[in-house]
């Protein structure tokens, strides 16, 4: 089982959020690593809460709510558990809203950081967020890792792939059955996994066979992970 110990971050809310009655983004949104929580904080601390952001944290269960919801709309979501939002170190930013809100500070540093979309990214780095030039508003922490994948595979990938005692003890978890924990993955344990592969279907790289493959495995850990507030 896959446990995330996050705090609370200051996400100042995009001012177009239709959800924006307390002037941050829900509190299920806030959620962040410790080390991303606290750079947020101090990074808004220094820019006057002039930064908006219009996503935190998603459990890669509603990051697979939003793949089954934006498919028609042909909305591109990373797969559960490859999102670093999924692990509350990555964050979208309201480029433009951020950029003109800088712009209107009296302080010539910050009214720098708001002259192009690249030197609020700079401006950024100074708390260690990454941006990539796929998705100017994303930006992830990544505190020492090359990329996002590799932060993640570093500090969870250990977890994605567990014993067939913990397979049906997830399965019985996440899809409601009740099968006998005793680490024979048989045709009762197989037919429940080819429903949970049909309902992933959307999933790039998942396929309907009823094999506990290693990408199965993966999804199925995140989509049972428990989300706990961090000391």
């Amino acid at each position: 089982m896959i446990t995330l110990h996050l705090a609370q971050a200051q996400l100042k809310a995009w001012s177009g959020y239709t959800s924006n009655r307390s002037g941050f983004l829900p509190t299920r949104m806030s959620w962040m690593e410790p080390a991303a929580a606290l750079s947020i904080n101090e990074l808004q601390k220094v820019a006057e809460s002039r930064f908006e952001f219009t996503d935190g944290f998603r459990s890669p269960e509603y990051q697979l709510q939003c793949i089954v919801e934006q498919a028609a709309r042909r909305r591109l979501f990373a797969p559960p558990t490859k999102s670093g939002h999924n692990w509350g170190c990555s964050v979208d930013v309201s480029v433009n809203n951020t950029l003109a809100n800088l712009k209107m500070s009296s302080n010539p540093e910050l009214v720098v950081a708001g002259q192009s979309r690249d030197a609020m990214a700079r401006f950024m780095a100074r708390f260690g967020w990454t941006g990539i030039r796929s998705e100017n508003w994303h930006f992830n922490h990544l505190n020492g890792h090359r990329s996002t994948t590799a932060k993640i595979n570093a500090i969870h990938g250990s977890k994605f792939v567990y014993d067939d005692h913990t397979l049906q003890r997830m399965l019985n978890k996440y899809m409601n059955t009740e099968l006998v924990v005793d680490g024979d993955v048989g045709p009762k344990t197989k037919h429940v996994v080819r429903r949970l592969q049909r309902k992933l279907i959307l999933v790039k790289g998942v396929k309907e066979t009823g094999e506990p493959d290693e990408w199965t495995r993966r999804l199925l850990a995140g989509l049972t992970m428990k989300v706990e507030k961090a000391a």
